[in-house]
């Protein structure tokens, strides 16, 4: 119990660096935090003051009051929600009510609509209302980030039909406690039981990278198109990307063709965005190891090990497919291999190998693997 108090406590520190109006930020793990001003006038020493604010379904330990100018906080009734506020003159104070609100989330939907040498980046957040509270004109942010808390088991209950609404422009972002803050501008409605979508980023991202890649995911026989994109400013991006789906579109003589969807986690301003668009029908290979010779050199079995790959062109351009390589064993070392290479790491290994449209390539390296016996 302490702990989750600790949680909240830090959660309403959170928002009060951010806001002094009535606002809601919403979290990823199925919380949200309400929290308004309410301006009282106190009479020397104990003053009842009600909250008819707050609804009666707010659960006893998600609910704080606090004191602007240093009156004391004596009591907070409940059920019937008030405060028992002691005052050493008769002065005016601003109440500071925070609402921790289960069952309210966002998430986010991405879009790639491919067209040419662009990419134009779009994504909308999704707030989920499942709890028992109306939001009417509040200041709405969206937190990115995951918090450490305790699991509560908080339900979902049946939404409403979806709700489409544009935000008028791209969202500012703040960094708080090592977390980013999405603040949404203007004043936001959600009824309880209400799915809200809200634009968040639309822009267009210059020198996209298209990479066909064979091995991805140990699959040895399909070519997987990957698409990279720089989330810098000079690219068109520079912000914040929190997780989500990612539908890949594209425009092909004036209709937009759906490829596919694939799953993005965040990804930080400077980063790249890595998005795995599916296999390609054009590009098939066959992996045939040639020759494999065992022998024991002391304490080492050594492994000389010749493999090819062919790799088919049915497409009208030339590609350059990148054969990720997975070789097992203690030490490795590429004896030879009539394409370029580059060593990952100790096991994982890059060929680039250039195919001509309509033709074949293929991809001859020899290894030697050494292993303790």
């Amino acid at each position: 119990m302490k702990y989750k108090l600790f949680i909240l406590i830090f959660l309403i520190f959170i928002i009060t660096t951010v806001f002094s109006q009535t606002s809601l930020v919403v979290y990823q793990q199925n919380i949200g935090v309400f929290s308004f001003d309410k301006e009282v006038e106190l009479k020397k020493g104990l003053n009842f003051v009600s909250l008819e604010e707050v609804g009666g379904s707010v659960s006893y330990n998600n609910l704080f009051v606090l004191s602007t100018f240093g009156n004391t906080i004596r009591e907070i009734v409940y059920p019937s929600l008030g405060v028992w506020i002691e005052a050493k003159e008769d002065t005016k104070d601003i109440l500071k009510i925070y609402i921790i609100v289960p069952n309210i989330k966002w998430s986010s939907n991405h879009m790639f609509l491919i067209d040419g040498n662009k990419i134009r980046f779009f994504t909308e957040v999704i707030i989920q209302n499942s709890s028992d509270m109306n939001f009417q004109k509040v200041k709405m942010a969206l937190l990115l980030g995951s918090l450490s808390m305790e699991r509560d088991s908080y339900g979902v209950s049946k939404m409403s039909p979806l709700l489409a609404e544009a935000t008028p422009s791209l969202p500012e972002v703040e960094s708080i406690e090592g977390y980013k803050l999405f603040e949404i501008p203007g004043e936001w409605s959600i009824s309880r039981g209400a799915i809200k979508l809200i634009p968040l980023i639309d822009t267009v991202v210059e020198d996209p990278i298209k990479r066909y890649v064979l091995g991805y995911m140990g699959n040895m026989k399909n070519v997987y198109i990957l698409w990279n994109i720089e989330n810098k400013k000079e690219k068109g991006l520079g912000i914040p990307i929190p997780s989500g789906k990612v539908n890949i579109f594209t425009m092909e003589n004036g209709r937009v063709v759906f490829l596919g969807s694939a799953n993005i986690s965040d990804v930080s301003e400077g980063e790249k965005i890595e998005v795995v668009q599916g296999q390609d029908f054009d590009l098939t290979s066959e992996r045939r190891i040639l020759e494999e010779k065992k022998r024991i050199e002391g304490k080492y079995e050594i492994t000389e090990r010749s493999v090819s790959i062919i790799i088919k062109n049915a497409k009208k351009e030339k590609v350059l497919v990148e054969v990720w390589e997975y070789i097992s064993g203690d030490e490795i070392e590429i004896k030879s291999s009539n394409f370029r290479y580059e060593k990952i790491d100790k096991n994982n290994f890059r060929f680039y190998v250039e195919v001509e449209p309509g033709k074949s390539a293929v991809l001859n390296y020899t290894c030697s693997i050494r292993n303790l016996r």
